[in-house]
């Protein structure tokens, strides 16, 4: 019972509940970003451009959705990754 009682007590943590947020957040993101390297960048440069945001910001978008997720999963630079 002793067991039962620590592992219930551990998972109520906010820090487990943190952890699990940051994992499907970082998951969810990355799976766009990965879609992005398979179908290309052009869908998301017309957007950027038709904003009137210069065609070179796709690619910050694309690190944006593939590198800071990576970190976040990793557990590396966490609050940088996440703003």
């Amino acid at each position: 019972m002793n067991l039962l009682h620590t592992l219930t007590a551990k998972l109520q943590h906010h820090r487990a509940g943190l952890l699990l947020l940051r994992t499907y957040l970082a998951i969810a993101t990355l799976l766009h970003g990965v879609a992005k390297l398979q179908n290309g960048i052009e869908g998301i440069q017309g957007m950027v451009t038709a904003s009137g945001l210069p065609a070179f910001f796709a690619y910050g978008v694309l690190l944006g959705e593939v590198v800071a997720p990576a970190l976040l999963l990793v557990g590396l630079m966490v609050t940088p990754a996440a703003l």
